[in-house]
C-alpha cells in the first residue's frame, strides 16, 4: 500500500525497489533495498511507513531487513537487518513511548518469535519481548494507548505489550491460544476478527486477558 505525506507519495515495489513521486505523479526517486527472496518464495506483502524524515520500509523478504530512507532523497539512513525479519509480511507501526522513561515514539514490528520496539531515527532496538513462535508473521500489529497487540498465524496465538520499555520488557497476560505475556493495566477487551474459509462469514470473539503472574 502506497504512503503520503500530502507533499510526495512513496511505494514499494519489492524487488524493484521503493519509488518516490510529486503529487503530479512524476518520479523523484527510486532506492533498491534487497536482491533476494524469503525461504518460502512468498514474495513482498509488506508497506512502508513514514516519520517526518525517513520512510521506513519493511525489505523483509528481499533482505531480512528493515530500511530507512531519507524521503528527499531516497538514501539509505539505515538499515537492520536479523534472521527473524525473513517470515515477516506484516507492517511496522509507529507508537506513542509517553509512558516510557523518555516519552519517545517508537517503531513497533511483530515478529514469527517477538515483538520488537525500536528508535525509529536510527534503527536501534530500544526492547523486545518474547511472544508466540511461529513459521511466519503476516499480520501487522496494533496499538491503543501505548499497548501493543499481535495475533500470530495458524500455528502461534496472540500478545499485548506496554510499549515505553527497554531491553527484555516485562511480560504478563496470555492469550486464547496459549501463554502469552503483557505488562501494565490490564484491557477490559481485546477485539480479535475471526475469518472463516470458503466464504463463510467474519465475525469478531472478545478475549478477557487474565493475569498469570504478579
Amino acid at each position: 500500500t502506497p504512503v503520503s505525506d500530502g507533499k510526495q507519495i512513496f511505494a514499494f515495489f519489492g524487488l524493484d525497489g521503493v519509488r518516490a513521486y510529486d503529487m503530479e505523479g512524476n518520479e523523484l526517486w527510486r532506492t533498491v533495498v534487497g536482491a533476494g527472496t524469503d525461504p518460502s518464495g512468498w514474495g513482498t506483502a509488506s508497506s512502508p511507513i513514514l516519520t517526518d524524515e525517513l520512510v521506513i520500509v519493511p525489505a523483509t523478504s528481499e533482505d531480512a531487513s528493515l530500511v530507512g530512507l531519507d524521503k528527499k532523497t531516497g538514501k539509505e539512513v539505515w538499515r537492520r537487518e536479523a534472521e527473524l525479519l525473513e517470515g515477516v509480511w506484516g507492517t511496522p507501526l509507529l507508537v506513542d513511548g509517553a509512558d516510557g522513561a523518555d516519552g519517545a515514539e517508537e517503531l513497533v514490528i511483530a515478529t514469527p518469535a517477538e515483538v520488537w520496539g525500536l528508535t525509529p531515527a536510527t534503527g536501534k532496538l530500544r526492547w523486545y519481548a518474547v511472544g508466540p513462535e511461529s513459521r511466519s508473521m503476516s499480520s501487522s500489529a496494533v496499538a491503543d494507548k501505548g499497548v501493543v497487540y499481535m495475533v500470530g498465524g495458524r500455528d502461534s496465538g496472540t500478545m499485548a505489550v506496554r510499549a515505553g520499555g527497554e531491553g527484555d520488557a516485562a511480560l504478563g497476560v496470555r492469550g486464547p491460544d496459549g501463554p502469552r505475556r503483557y505488562q501494565g493495566e490490564r484491557p477490559r477487551h481485546i477485539y480479535i476478527c475471526v475469518g472463516r474459509r470458503r466464504g463463510q462469514r467474519q465475525g469478531r470473539r472478545v478475549v478477557r486477558p487474565r493475569e498469570v503472574r504478579r
